[in-house]
């Protein structure tokens, strides 16, 4: 028998980080729905829970299980499926009309006999078949169900996660609830076992492409020449329609964000979202967003805007914007093998912006850093660290990935000679 996980639809507000307003406002278009779902199934349309599931890109059979004592996972990483793997579920209303008829669903039964069972009209049950005017509320869907032994699957599709079948459990909430513990435990394991096995092996695919990267990357010379932009790499772009949202996305006022970027008039500072580097970091270390959001590689596609949990990361680590490592890109020894004035006019500058840019209060705008990130091939790595994981909403090339790591390798590098040279001259040591 087919019930529906009302627990986990109340914790819904506090898994995602909103309130009931905010929650129902994002899922059915008004703030007070939600909590009219809750206390009056009869007018909770079935439609609106696969639009829910579509916006949280929550499975239904997180929803419709056949256990009445589903045990809620406090972690909404466990509910949510990550977008690049989420499928469209899909209400498929005219299946209705398969119920009943010769050799029908709910055996031979005829549309008249179905319409006095489910207690309605024809008119009602011809309504229900056609998907442009479907009125067919949950506790009536899971009556069909139900009463005629019929699989949830007959008529959703959801390729996101296995739709328990009613034939094959219909006893299972019969079982002690001693059992039904232990598959609780099992089935928390068995989630744990599959997060763990997916970071895994997204790791040993790194691992494999760095062992790659280091044979490829021997073959070609690192230095920086204008012939280097032949290789097919897609520019750095900055994502301003995150930027100019942020307020609606955060659910802040304009007032909070100018406080915490430091800033005086986020407005006029801002000009359309080119703010200084610094106030970002300063807005994703308060919010714990990721910089990856706001630094992507150009694949002619605007990411759309998600809900603020989307952006937010777990296990925050401070982002740190390093303005010192501009010195980097010119002088013996650097990165690009340029001299300052050159870097200068590349990027359409004067040497006096360049040496205020590297100051610990760096005046560097985001059209700036992006502008010298694509102009001299270097990675937004080179000089902001953030070690938080985010899911990218571009894939990266194996050319663009050589790109990176070559230019952080050889960064690293510089790094260590400097730390060499500052040990030698406190030490007087010489180079033998």
């Amino acid at each position: 028998m087919y019930y529906f996980n009302m627990f986990l639809f109340k914790k819904l507000p506090s898994l995602f980080g909103m309130t009931q307003h905010e929650l129902s406002d994002l899922c059915f278009g008004a703030k007070h729905k939600f909590i009219r779902r809750i206390s009056s199934q009869e007018t909770f349309l079935f439609q609106e829970l696969v639009d829910l599931c579509n916006t949280l890109r929550i499975s239904l059979a997180d929803f419709i299980t056949l256990n009445p004592n589903e045990p809620f996972l406090d972690n909404r990483y466990k509910y949510v499926i990550p977008e690049n793997k989420f499928k469209p579920i899909v209400f498929q209303p005219k299946n209705i009309r398969f119920v009943y008829g010769p050799n029908g669903l709910g055996g031979n039964i005829t549309r008249v006999d179905f319409a006095k069972t489910m207690g309605v009209s024809l008119t009602t049950i011809t309504r229900w078949s056609n998907a442009e005017i479907c009125s067919l509320n949950l506790p009536d869907m899971l009556r069909i169900c139900n009463h005629y032994k019929i699989n949830i699957d007959s008529f959703v599709i959801d390729d996101n996660k296995h739709l328990e079948q009613i034939e094959k459990k219909k006893e299972a909430s019969e079982l002690p609830m001693r059992i039904w513990q232990e598959l609780t435990e099992m089935k928390q394991i068995i989630e744990k076992e599959r997060e763990d096995y997916r970071l895994l092996k997204k790791e040993n695919e790194q691992l494999k492409i760095t062992l790659k990267s280091g044979l490829y990357l021997g073959e070609q010379s690192n230095d920086y020449s204008a012939n280097t932009q032949e290789r097919k790499v897609r520019k750095w772009t900055v994502n301003w329609d995150l930027l100019q949202n942020l307020r609606s996305v955060l659910k802040v006022t304009d007032k909070e964000i100018i406080k915490v970027a430091g800033m005086t008039n986020y407005k006029y500072s801002s000009r359309d979202g080119d703010i200084p580097v610094t106030a970002l970091v300063r807005i994703c270390n308060k919010w714990q967003l990721s910089t990856r959001h706001f630094f992507l590689r150009n694949n002619g596609v605007q990411p759309p805007l998600y809900q603020y949990s989307y952006y937010r990361s777990e296990d925050w680590k401070t982002v740190v914007f390093h303005p010192e490592h501009i010195n980097d890109l010119f002088g013996s020894d650097a990165l690009t093998n340029l001299k300052r004035p050159e870097i200068a006019e590349l990027n359409g500058v004067s040497e006096a912006s360049i040496k205020a840019w590297r100051k610990p209060d760096s005046t560097m705008r985001l059209s700036d850093f992006i502008r010298l990130c694509n102009t001299l091939d270097v990675t937004p790595s080179c000089f902001i660290t953030d070690n938080n994981r985010t899911e990218l909403s571009y894939s990266m090339s194996y050319t663009e990935f050589l790109v990176e790591e070559n230019r952080l390798l050889k960064q690293r590098i510089l790094r260590m000679k400097e730390k060499l040279r500052k040990l030698k001259d406190e030490k007087n040591l010489t180079d033998e």
